[in-house]
């Protein structure tokens, strides 16, 4: 039987410090048409969009959206996740605390 490291790899997803986040939806017009949203996210992004210190949508990062297994979607074809903008989200970032990959 294998033993588990917890610190074998830190770099690996779940390993690493998980990064979870709170935020609304405000753009799910990808331009790559793969079903990703941009967010804004509680505590990470500034709530005003401009002025000094602001954070316009379009500079957001898009965010992927996880589906059941049911709702897949691959090559484009398969389930659609049904955001709008306006609703409320929770998610992680994959790079954890570099939180640029929601």
């Amino acid at each position: 039987m294998t033993d588990v490291q917890p610190n074998a790899r830190p770099e690996f997803f779940g390993k690493d410090g998980f990064t979870s986040f709170i935020g609304v939806v405000e753009d799910v017009n990808d331009p790559k048409r793969s079903g990703r949203v941009k967010v804004r996210c509680v505590g990470w992004h500034p709530k005003e969009k401009d002025g000094e210190g602001g954070l316009k949508t379009e500079d957001l990062p898009w965010a992927r959206v996880g589906m059941p297994t049911t709702h897949t979607q691959q090559s484009r074809i398969g389930g659609k996740h049904g955001l709008l903008p306006g609703a409320w989200v929770w998610g992680f970032f994959l790079d954890g605390e570099e939180a640029q990959q929601p």
